[in-house]
């Protein structure tokens, strides 16, 4: 068993090594005459993929560990336990649930010690059969599958991280999403990812391809705003996209070498139409919106609402390296979901759907989701975070099957 209170002095070397690869990426990626575009054609798969509840874990009213405040992160283990974060209060606890999602123990407790955390926000699996936690003071943790405290990596620099959600690539080393302080003037980008073994032995830092901001509304939260997305996939490289076109940019490396300026891109794209919005689904939304901003002393006028919605609301990559597209389709009219609720708030639902595409990139089909909040996949398995009608979270694990 590896000491659990490991301390490295990376501070230093860390601060080095992204002084050289921030160079290398200090500008945007220009065009390049090699890029491979493919269009997103017929689906592997003319209906989709059909997701049938398998498991279901929490409770308005069970027993206290059945029932959750916030669930923050969730992670279906490969031997079967189901692993939730609830955070109520800003404190946070780690809960562990059996295949059958009966309630096994609480991983690890409030503190600073080894094992012990002040705020868990994330974890992933690793490939040595442990999981990693990652905890808001900058620290990571690994436990073993039975939540046997393993290894607590402390590092000398007090990392913030850029991104709660820790990635395990296929060569078994650890992502971690953390914040780089840099002066305004250089168009670098603001994250970088720490590369670290399990052991805690660091192999490098890498900054991601940099993406240029969106041109959003000067509207205070003005709905469906473009967006610009990077994800990591577990195979080592990163997507980017604007999310007003259906064309996302696959940045590819050598190798095993993680990406670099000036590497490859690869692309897909699709043809299809924007949704769009309908006129009475408009002045609903901008009615309620302008009455938010009333409420909070902003302004009211809402004069350029958008009439399309954007090719889609985010990107996320599963545990296998598939890439889920959740993208935005037509909305349609629905009742107010608790009594005294305004009708314009909740008036107008889209229903979540997402195309899947496989590792070699071909378009698998489209999953349409019940009311849950993606999480993760590997393999025909899919989970995910539901709520209640008053916001109650509970997990939610599915069985994925594709239809011909």
């Amino acid at each position: 068993m590896k000491s659990p209170g490991i301390t490295r002095s990376w501070g230093i070397v860390v601060a080095v090594f992204l002084l050289f690869v921030g160079s290398r990426a200090s500008t945007a990626q220009a065009p390049r005459s090699d890029t491979i575009t493919q269009v997103v054609g017929a689906p592997r798969y003319p209906r989709g993929g059909l997701l049938t509840e398998i498991l279901s874990i929490g409770s308005v009213d069970g027993a206290d560990p059945y029932q959750f405040s916030r669930i923050r992160a969730v992670l279906s283990a490969s031997n079967g336990t189901v692993w939730i974060i609830d955070d109520p209060m800003e404190s946070g606890s780690i809960r562990q649930f059996d295949s059958a999602g009966r309630f096994l123990r609480r991983i690890g407790r409030q503190g600073g010690g080894p094992g012990e955390y002040r705020l868990p926000l994330g974890m992933a699996e690793l490939k040595n059969g442990r999981v990693v936690v990652l905890d808001w003071e900058g620290r990571a943790l690994i436990y073993k599958l039975d939540g046997t405290p393993d290894t607590t990596l402390v590092f000398r620099s007090r990392y913030q991280w850029a991104e709660q959600q820790p990635v395990v690539d296929t060569a078994g080393l650890i992502w971690l999403g953390i914040t780089l302080a840099q002066p305004t003037t250089r168009p670098v980008s603001a994250v970088a990812y720490l590369r670290i073994r399990p052991n805690g032995t660091i192999v490098d830092t890498v900054v991601p391809p940099p993406v240029p901001p969106p041109q959003i509304s000067d509207v205070p939260n003005m709905p469906f705003q473009p967006r610009v997305i990077r994800v990591l996939s577990p195979l080592g490289f990163f997507a980017t996209s604007g999310s007003m076109a259906y064309a996302i940019n696959f940045h590819q490396t050598a190798g095993s070498a993680p990406w670099r300026a000036g590497d490859r891109v690869e692309r897909i794209q699709s043809n299809k139409p924007l949704v769009e919005m309908s006129a009475e689904e408009r002045e609903d939304r901008r009615k309620f919106h302008e009455g938010v901003l009333g409420r909070s002393g902003a302004k009211t006028a809402v004069s350029n609402f958008p009439r399309t919605k954007p090719a889609f609301s985010s990107l996320r990559f599963d545990g296998d390296g598939r890439l889920w597209v959740f993208v935005n389709t037509p909305s349609e009219r629905i009742s107010p979901s608790r009594s005294g609720e305004s009708a314009a708030a909740r008036r107008w639902q889209q229903t979540q759907a997402a195309d899947v595409f496989d590792r070699e990139r071909r378009y698998l089909g489209r999953v349409t989701f019940p009311d849950v909040n993606f999480a993760g996949s590997r393999g025909d398995t899919v989970w995910g975070i539901a709520y209640s009608p008053d916001f109650v979270p509970s997990f939610k694990k599915y069985k994925l099957t594709w239809q011909q």
